[in-house]
């Protein structure tokens, strides 16, 4: 009995100082078993009156102490649970004698659930139909979530293909860090021999040995190679000496048709020694380099715009109104950030640059952009909050600028139905901002403005339509609705329209349209405009090359962050075109631009970089 009280005492303190959030179990219904998990059994609900899947974790012995661990671990995990690649923890509810469900196990965890299953039934069904990319896709997200869990000092410990749930076909990590504490006390679960090939080797031969970041990279790489080969490791061998043979050095044979940089990348990762493994934010830098490497095509001076900006946002409707939902938060707060939004879509809809308009609009409002950030940190139950904080991490106002952070923001703002979210998670797919670029995921989001019939949502979805993409292709259609939404005044569709003529994609070649198109798109201090008129007066199109005015267009939107007009200024400094030949400038601009990831000023700056290193080399030569 005291055990039962102290036990309550601990949910009921978590909850009143809402650590925890308490749902009531008779607002669940279709209750249904689904699996067992590492430290108890798993149940599929539904919220009531709703379609929407939750998951209900139990445990095989939930006392006092594992009610401690678990609350002290939530604490831990408040950032985590924003990680769109992490399994979301909602709160905990508590079974009634009556319910049908094991009565001993009164508490059970409530939990986002995942449709897809555990990544290897996954595999097993879907790898026929998976190319390369959606494989390098899948490490690339699960590496993102370990990255992200290091990167707070969670060391997982327990990583295989049965506890990495898949949710509509992206990875959801499970069982981190507080499993490992329960476990301690879950008596009736067991190590499966299966999991074996997981486990960091240097445990087989010294059981006391502690498990770390680069254990976790080990069975990171035992995982990429089961992504690429669609089956568990060593799943025909057997049990008894497995682990020592392990120990030894044996490894899975490498699949054929893999990527050599893959190869090397996993067989690195399951190296023996520990010290010779990467981290795993150099596992996530080298796979983004791998998908990028196949997807991207480029040449030295390029006019490829990002198309970072918008049109015709519809504000009122785009901005979700949740000021009732919680009586709790500040009404001005709730209206300031409503005004916020609204200022966010305006700037937007003009498609200017946002940082400098935003950061105007906050300084003439005495906005204080921290404090703000601070308040609604604490009220993330709010969709609006949610967004606001994305795009604050997403621009660097009143924090660190941290795109993967936006990105899961944005991301968790878009599943609670916020439309503005939606555009920027569709934004972020689109350009491979904080994510990996996808453009099938960026025209599932973005299409959802097409069906609510929202100009921007016709702006970006006709974006996919005059791409080479496998998703549709045509540019007699983007052609019509590239005109009809800069009718109405869009400077990146003018910008795109230009686009359309100087390429002769669904209407003949035009020079002369395109280059009033691109000055009209950068009068209206459009990025993508301003790069644009200056890549025609670079090489003559529509009107005289003028490398002077070129080179002043590409500082103008280089100076505000572009990467590729930050590329083209470094190569103008370079080569001495319009402005007076200057290597250190080159450099600067061309680092510039590669911290944004741009992989043209990336090379270009090795080149340079390995320049001026034989000079140097060449001038300290003795004689």
């Amino acid at each position: 009995m005291n055990n039962a009280r102290s036990t309550n005492y601990w949910v009921e303190e978590a909850i009143s100082k809402k650590i925890i959030k308490y749902y009531e179990y008779e607002n669940f219904n279709n209750i249904e078993e689904i699996g067992i998990g590492n430290f108890g059994r798993v149940f599929r609900a539904n919220c009531k009156n709703t379609q929407h899947y939750l998951a209900l974790k139990s445990f095989f012995n939930f006392n006092e102490f594992t009610l401690e661990k678990i609350v002290c671990e939530l604490k831990r995990q408040t950032d985590v649970n924003v990680h769109h690649n992490i399994i979301r923890f909602y709160g905990i509810t508590k079974l009634n004698s009556e319910n049908e469900i094991d009565q001993s196990k009164n508490y059970l965890l409530v939990m986002e659930y995942a449709d897809g299953g555990n990544l290897r039934n996954y595999l097993k069904k879907n790898f026929e139909g998976l190319t390369w990319n959606d494989k390098w896709n899948l490490a690339y997200q699960l590496t993102c979530a370990i990255s992200f869990l290091h990167d707070d000092d969670i060391v997982h410990s327990d990583l295989h293909s049965c506890n990495i749930l898949v949710h509509q076909n992206s990875i959801k990590l499970a069982d981190f860090s507080l499993s490992k504490e329960i476990e301690v006390v879950s008596k009736s679960h067991t190590k499966s021999f299966s999991m074996i090939p997981y486990i960091e080797p240097k445990k087989f031969n010294i059981l006391s040995y502690s498990l770390n970041k680069k254990s976790d990279v080990y069975s990171v790489g035992v995982l990429l190679w089961e992504i690429s080969s669609g089956k568990p490791p060593f799943e025909d061998e057997s049990d008894v000496n497995l682990a020592v043979r392990i120990l030894q050095g044996l490894r899975e044979k490498i699949i054929p048709n893999t990527s050599i940089d893959y190869e090397k990348l996993y067989t690195e990762c399951w190296d023996g020694e520990p010290d010779n493994r990467p981290s795993v934010n150099e596992v996530v830098k080298r796979l983004k380099t791998i998908i990028y490497q196949q997807n991207e095509n480029i040449d030295n001076i390029t006019y490829q715009i990002s198309n970072e900006n918008s049109t015709s946002l519809n504000e009122e409707s785009l901005i979700n109104n949740y000021t009732s939902i919680n009586s709790t938060v500040d009404e001005d707060l709730c209206e300031m950030v409503n005004d916020i939004l609204m200022k966010i879509c305006e700037i937007t809809n003009e498609g200017k640059e946002q940082p400098y308009l935003f950061l105007n609009y906050l300084s003439n409002f005495d906005i204080n952009a921290e404090e703000i950030r601070n308040k609604i940190l604490n009220n993330q139950n709010n969709p609006n909050f949610i967004f606001l904080l994305g795009y604050f991490s997403y621009l660097g106002i009143g924090t660190i600028k941290n795109e993967e952070k936006a990105f899961r923001l944005f991301i968790n703002a878009s599943e609670q139905d916020h439309l503005l979210a939606q555009y920027y998670v569709g934004k972020c797919y689109e350009f491979g901002i904080g994510t990996v670029k996808d453009e099938k995921l960026a025209f599932k989001y973005l299409e959802k403005f097409i069906n609510r019939d929202y100009s921007t949502g016709q702006l970006k979805i006709i974006q996919c339509y005059d791409r080479e993409t496998d998703i549709k292709k045509d540019f007699r259609i983007a052609f019509h609705w590239y005109e009809e939404v800069a009718r109405n005044g869009s400077v990146i569709a003018m910008c795109n329209l230009g686009l359309l003529y100087l390429n002769g994609n669904g209407i003949d070649k035009d020079y002369q349209k395109a280059f009033e198109l691109f000055r009209k798109s950068a009068d209206g201090e459009c990025l993508g405009g301003i790069v644009m008129l200056g890549y025609c007066y670079y090489y003559g199109i529509g009107t005289k090359v003028n490398f002077r005015n070129a080179f002043k267009l590409f500082k103008e939107s280089a100076s505000l962050g572009h990467n590729i007009a930050q590329c083209n200024l470094a190569f103008m400094y370079e080569i001495g075109k319009g402005v007076k030949k200057n290597i250190n400038q080159a450099m600067y601009w061309y680092e510039k631009s590669a911290e944004q990831g741009n992989l043209i000023a990336t090379s270009q700056l090795d080149k340079l970089r390995k320049i001026m290193k034989r000079k140097e080399n060449s001038s300290c030569k003795i004689i």
